[in-house]
């Protein structure tokens, strides 16, 4: 939901007006951080993004976690 509401506030400011006046494509994005509005939105999106991977990494951290369990009660009960 964050990136679209960036991209959407690209639209609204008119990021298309920097293309129109010449401005490279390869910048256009780095010239509309300038705007307030815009920079929180990417500070949000980039928030949003972080905590997705920390998520992420979690999860497999659990998983290796219930993986170790799991091996070694197959261990205890093939050891009887």
């Amino acid at each position: 939901m964050k990136r679209i509401d960036f991209i959407r506030l690209l639209e609204k400011n008119g990021w298309w007006l920097e293309r129109d006046k010449g401005t490279p494509t390869t910048i256009i994005e780095s010239v509309c951080r300038g705007d307030e509005e815009i920079a929180k939105l990417r500070m949000n999106r980039d928030i949003a993004d972080t905590m997705w991977r920390t998520a992420m990494e979690m999860i497999q951290a659990v998983k290796l976690e219930m993986r170790i369990v799991q091996d070694a009660i197959e261990r205890e009960y093939h050891a009887n």
